[in-house]
């Protein structure tokens, strides 16, 4: 959560625009976790986001207050209701659907902008705090 809402403050008050989602992607990756050997995503698995090591420094450090130690007193669960269930886990990955739409944005040509404005902003002392 800490990446999502950095980013979006610095979208929205440093940079002056709404977030955008290919510059998130250049920035960030996220991976399922998963489990066992093979690894295989489980039912109730997780997923990280981290930030992708780019040597650029477009983006500000961040060190964050806390770990993720001890995550599991700080989670809550939600009921599945008997009276209208979850969708059944199949374990399958999600399949292409011709309402999909693939492939790079066409926004694409406008990160390097971006990404410099965002390093002058970095030069000038912008960081995670």
């Amino acid at each position: 959560m800490l990446h999502v809402v950095s980013f979006i403050t610095i979208c929205k008050a440093f940079l002056g625009m709404e977030p955008h989602v290919d510059l998130f992607w250049r920035i960030f990756i996220g991976r399922a976790l998963s489990k066992g050997k093979p690894p295989r995503t489980t039912l109730v698995g997780g997923f990280t986001l981290q930030k992708k090591p780019r040597p650029s420094g477009s983006y500000p450090a961040n060190s964050p207050y806390d770990s993720n130690r001890g995550w599991h007193r700080e989670w809550f669960y939600i009921r599945n209701p008997v009276e209208a269930p979850f969708p059944s886990f199949t374990g399958r990955r999600l399949e292409r659907r011709e309402s999909w739409s693939w492939g790079p944005s066409s926004r694409q040509n406008k990160l390097e902008v971006i990404e410099a404005e965002l390093q002058k902003l970095v030069q000038h002392g912008l960081d995670g705090l």
